[in-house]
């Protein structure tokens, strides 16, 4: 698909509510059976794989239950229209709503794991109260959609471990600190809808700095409003802000490194947009100036949907790559391989050949510690439909020198989100810690599982590539969308600490949730 027709769903961190427009030829009934004569069922199924498969992989019947196909196919032919398109020929819409719903389950039947008990022990401690600047903050609720784990600053009254988060609700940057047992939370930067903060020293002056992604609106929308900032002072409380790209989509991610072997600091952004904007940009670092860095930019991908882009020497050649996830209609991990100059190859990691498959996000680790990096996979997002799906899930993409790579499959979990690795029980191999979200408006979860959706989750990884599912948390509904591990308290030992995301609730509470590992005395 060109990237003037856009996914079928809004994507990650999209709270916007899709409505259709009127059809002619539309079926008004939205429910009930269809059955079609195996000649005209191979017919229409022709008509969707030779029409949706020009544009996308085609998604499977069983996607969306029956009864939610028309608004889907509906909004997809609105968005083909938009496009200008000429190169296709849209059969009559309502043919394919009747395959669809002829192949559709009445309901959606989500998989569940097997819980245990947990062998290591939590205290949960929530977070309720910001100090500090943040009194001025509206009276809502939070919007936690990403956490930092800092290195220390030097000449700094924070330690090691402190954790910078954002809070997209609350258009600012907290830091969450510890003085001996007291936990709190100060303001330390503001900015529009932030969803992502990097540590870096871009102009290599031996202090760190930061980038911050804004993507410039808390709803979906295609604007010109996104923006990359460079943080100085952040740390003082006293940020002083440099825009480095301004007037495009949301930007979502940003990852400095030396992609040129130059000597300085280059940075990469992905600007996931929404529909008719979205793109992956290069800043090539050309000289500093006055103390600032100053950059030439050009595109290197014309899609938008880029969520994360962690980078890495992933094919072992001595120059920086980086992977990207990319959601919408793409749906796929991609390695964009450094040739050493700053342009890149592009290689499939992994394809999930379907546009509803709901991507989240990726940590790149070495999973199996066999000396190579893998790719640790989340894909649960439920603000496009608020549908929660079957094939919600952690996964494990293992790198064992070809593209694309080996998948695993580690544990079935409706909404999630983010996923994190640590040895939480100390015994040498690393286990999953994963955070689930789910729309209060989601189908109530069945009585025989309390009536609550798991919204933290930790993977114990066991032999034969096993893994134990123990639940820590459970929500009737929302729960977190970020999670980050820790050394948080001088036991050695490490914590959870998990964001929550409920922007539409009046309150005043700062969404955060530390667990503290209670494994050691």
């Amino acid at each position: 698909m060109t990237r003037s027709i856009r996914r079928w769903y809004s994507g990650l961190l999209s709270l916007a509510l899709l409505t259709g427009c009127g059809s002619d030829n539309a079926p008004t009934d939205n429910g009930g059976r269809v059955s079609l004569e195996p000649a005209e069922a191979a017919r229409l199924q022709t008509e969707v794989m030779t029409f949706c498969g020009g544009c996308h992989g085609p998604p499977q019947p069983d996607s969306f239950p029956r009864d939610a196909w028309y608004h889907e196919i509906e909004l997809a032919y609105r968005l083909f229209a938009e496009s200008g398109r000429q190169d296709l020929t849209p059969p009559p819409m309502a043919d394919i709503v009747r395959w669809y719903r002829s192949q559709a389950p009445e309901k959606l039947t989500l998989r569940k794991d097997v819980e245990t008990p947990s062998p290591i022990r939590f205290r949960r401690q929530s977070i309720s109260e910001f100090t500090g600047p943040s009194d001025d903050l509206p009276s809502r609720g939070p919007g936690v959609s990403y956490f930092l784990i800092s290195n220390p600053i030097a000449g700094s009254t924070r330690t090691d471990g402190t954790i910078l988060f954002c809070d997209m609700s609350r258009n600012g940057v907290f830091a969450l600190t510890r003085e001996s047992s007291l936990l709190s939370v100060d303001q330390v930067a503001t900015a529009q809808n932030p969803v992502h903060l990097e540590q870096t020293d871009l102009n290599a002056d031996g202090k760190p700095d930061y980038l911050l992604c804004e993507m410039g609106s808390f709803l979906p929308e295609d604007h010109d409003r996104g923006r990359l900032l460079w943080l100085n002072g952040l740390d003082a409380g006293v940020s002083k802000q440099q825009t480095l790209v301004d007037h495009v989509g949301r930007v979502v991610d940003a990852r400095p490194g030396d992609f040129d072997g130059d000597g300085d600091l280059d940075v990469i952004v992905a600007v996931f947009g929404w529909r008719k904007t979205g793109q992956l940009l290069y800043l090539e670092q050309m000289e500093v100036k006055a103390g600032i860095p100053q950059f030439r930019s050009r595109q290197l991908d014309d899609r938008h949907g880029a969520i994360h882009l962690p980078t890495v020497d992933l094919d072992a050649d001595g120059d920086l790559d980086f992977v990207v996830l990319f959601s919408q209609e793409h749906e796929t991990v991609e390695a964009f391989l450094n040739r050493g100059d700053g342009t890149f190859e592009r290689q499939i990691v992994y394809l999930t050949g379907s546009p509803s498959y709901g991507s989240s996000g990726i940590e790149l680790v070495d999973f199996d510690n066999d000396g190579d990096t893998d790719v640790l996979y989340t894909n649960g997002d439920t603000l496009d439909s608020s549908l929660l799906k079957p094939y919600h899930s952690v996964q494990w993409l293992e790198n064992q020198g070809n593209f694309p790579f080996e998948h695993h499959h580690i544990g079935w979990l409706p909404g999630a989100y983010r996923a994190v690795t640590a040895d939480i029980d100390a015994d040498g191999d690393l286990d999953v810690v994963v955070c689930a979200w789910v729309p209060e408006k989601a189908e109530p979860p069945s009585p025989r599982d309390g009536g609550k959706y798991a919204t933290l989750v930790w993977y114990e990884q066991q032999s034969d590539d096993r893994f134990a599912c123990h639940v820590l948390q459970t929500a009737t509904g929302e729960g977190y969308m970020t999670v980050a591990i820790g050394k948080l308290n001088t036991d050695g030992a490490p914590d959870i600490v998990a964001g929550r995301f409920a922007p539409t609730r009046t309150t005043k509470a700062s969404g955060l949730d530390v667990f503290w590992n209670q494994s050691r005395p």
